[in-house]
């Protein structure tokens, strides 16, 4: 399975979400942010998600869409009920 990493990048405000090559490509830097669990990288991403930083996607495998949309659905009736 590849490895799904991810990079904060301070300068745009953003979070990349990728496989380690593509974070390297893009960047040219190396993330100690691995990941071979889609669970394992959705909680990690949820301090950036609670936070005004821009996460992009650079992949987008199914299993981790499931993930995140499953994550979304649980945030979005927390804040509903919250309200």
């Amino acid at each position: 399975m590849t490895l799904l990493a991810f990079i904060y990048i301070v300068a745009n405000n953003e979070v990349l979400v990728g496989t380690e090559t593509e974070i390297k490509r893009l960047t040219g830097k190396i993330t100690e942010n691995l990941f071979s669990e889609v669970e394992e990288l959705v909680k990690a991403l949820q301090f950036y998600r609670s936070q005004e930083i821009i996460i992009t996607f650079i992949s987008y495998p199914s299993a981790l869409r499931l993930e995140w949309e499953k994550d979304v659905s649980i945030l979005e009736k927390t804040s509903i009920y919250l309200k």
